[in-house]
């Protein structure tokens, strides 16, 4: 393994990019038009009784935000 190699895997390790098939909180927001606030409990109370998963996930503008999935 080359040390490019090695970098782009570290890099792509930790500076995860959102993926198609996840949302945030902020979109189902804006789909929905309900403040974000309760768009965001509202997925916190679906991975808390087990049917999505959560992660921190690099949005196209720069910024980290929570990225949900279903299972």
């Amino acid at each position: 393994m080359t040390e490019n190699e090695l970098l782009a895997e570290l890099v792509a390790e930790l500076n995860p990019v959102i993926e198609i098939d996840e949302v945030t909180a902020r979109m189902l927001a804006e789909r929905t038009g309900i403040g974000w606030n309760k768009a965001k409990r509202i997925l916190d109370d679906k991975v808390a009784a087990g049917l999505l998963t959560s992660r921190m996930a690099r949005m196209p503008d720069g910024k980290m935000a929570t990225a949900y999935r279903r299972l």
